[in-house]
């Protein structure tokens, strides 16, 4: 079996077994091994002659011990083109660069990625390398219109990477996408209680009467304004006004605020002081 040109003549089976092509000479690659009729042969073509991103013929023949030849098969090939070896994307919030968010997941196969990035995420550094080792190469490698390295912006909670790589006189582009999305926060606006304003942050005590229970109302605003409430199995929507009763001994209550994806969430208590 051997690899030949797209446009050039067949060879003959014996120019086949002996690895040359149509004109005599050496094939661009060869390869020859035995089979047998109840079970198949799987035979690997390499060499430095084989091109990238280009179409070529397999040619292949069996023949005997006694060189009796079978009719030459063909198939039309064509390469793989230049695919990327990295692709790193470092979010940047308040200047401060993240670990690569797309670490473990990149595979050069697989062209089409999505993330989520932490809340406050500025713009995103992307950085890419073709996978071509330490020689570079003669072409292109465009990171959303920037050559091998480009800042991203977060914009609207959203950002798309576009990451192009071509040879030159190559027939196909090689395109991968990353399409990134801010996740929601879960941080605390304010708070009031039965209208009173009330300061989580400062641990501060709500004064309630002692030895009975009391009913409030609580109104939970989260900084996003999407975001859900959760109070034991209980769920409300951020600036509803909640009706609780605190039980005569009950000293704190417990709340969770939800981002409006449900991706992120944080646990708060608020304190009473019994009078």
């Amino acid at each position: 079996m051997l690899i030949s040109a797209a446009d050039t003549k067949v060879p003959t089976a014996a120019q086949i077994k002996d690895g040359k092509d149509a004109d005599g000479n050496t094939a661009i690659a060869a390869v020859s091994g035995a089979a047998t009729a109840s079970k198949a042969a799987t035979l690997k073509l390499s060499g430095a002659g084989i091109s990238r991103d280009t179409n070529y013929k397999i040619y292949g023949v069996l023949y005997d011990g006694s060189n009796n030849f079978s009719a030459v098969v063909n198939s039309a090939v064509k390469t793989e083109p230049l695919k990327l070896r990295s692709l790193r994307v470092f979010p940047v919030i308040g200047g401060i660069e993240s670990p690569d968010a797309l670490s473990g997941k990149f595979n050069s196969d697989t062209t089409v990625y999505s993330i989520l990035v932490d809340n406050g995420t500025e713009f995103v550094r992307v950085t890419a390398d073709a996978n071509v080792g330490d020689e570079g190469f003669a072409g292109d490698l465009l990171i959303n219109d920037e050559k091998n390295t480009a800042d991203i912006p977060i914009v609207a909670g959203k950002a798309t990477v576009s990451v192009a790589v071509k040879e030159d006189g190559k027939i196909n582009t090689m395109t991968y996408t990353v399409n990134i999305k801010e996740k929601g926060t879960a941080e605390l606006k304010s708070i009031t209680i039965g209208g009173d304003p009330y300061d989580l942050v400062s641990g501060a005590k709500y004064p309630l009467p002692a030895d009975v229970s009391v009913d409030i109302q609580i109104v939970i605003n989260a900084v996003e304004s999407g975001a859900s409430i959760q109070i034991g199995s209980d769920t409300y929507n951020s600036g509803d006004p909640i009706e609780r009763t605190v039980t005569s001994t009950a000293d704190t209550l417990r709340f969770t605020i939800w981002s409006a994806d449900g991706v992120t969430k944080k646990d708060y208590t608020i304190l009473f002081e019994r009078i």
